[in-house]
């Protein structure tokens, strides 16, 4: 039965989460299995960011959750994670809190920082002066 802070996930949205690796037939299932991981919207563009949080609130609400999956197995984890755990899995809401609003994040992701030898080049600056 699900409560206000916790949610039904599908199993593969969370073994997605958990090991990295996709697990699920309609990636939706990832997109709302993050947000309520964390607590807040995550962009599409911000995904690997949170991994290693996301991963992290899962094992610690199932500390025996696969974390390490090859590739060629996936689908004998997921298997045997839905014979373990059922066709869905009890999630509790995240609380993350976000450092970076979406669109700066998307931001830096296409144009990062300047190095300081682009910011001399833009200024004019030649190398020898430098």
């Amino acid at each position: 039965m699900e409560q206000k802070n916790t949610k039904l996930i599908p199993t593969g949205a969370v073994l997605t989460l958990a090991t990295g690796i996709v697990m699920v037939d309609k990636f939706a299932g990832v997109h709302e299995a993050y947000e309520w991981v964390m607590g807040h919207p995550v962009w599409t563009h911000e995904m690997p960011r949170f991994a290693e949080e996301a991963r992290d609130r899962i094992i610690a609400q199932y500390p025996d959750m696969p974390v390490r999956v090859d590739s060629s197995t996936w689908r004998d984890v997921l298997a045997d994670a839905i014979v373990r755990y059922g066709e869905t899995v009890m999630i509790e809401k995240g609380n993350a809190t976000r450092t970076i609003d979406p669109v700066s994040s998307l931001v830096r992701m296409i144009r990062p920082e300047p190095t300081q030898a682009e910011i001399n080049a833009a200024l004019g600056i030649p190398k020898e002066d430098v």
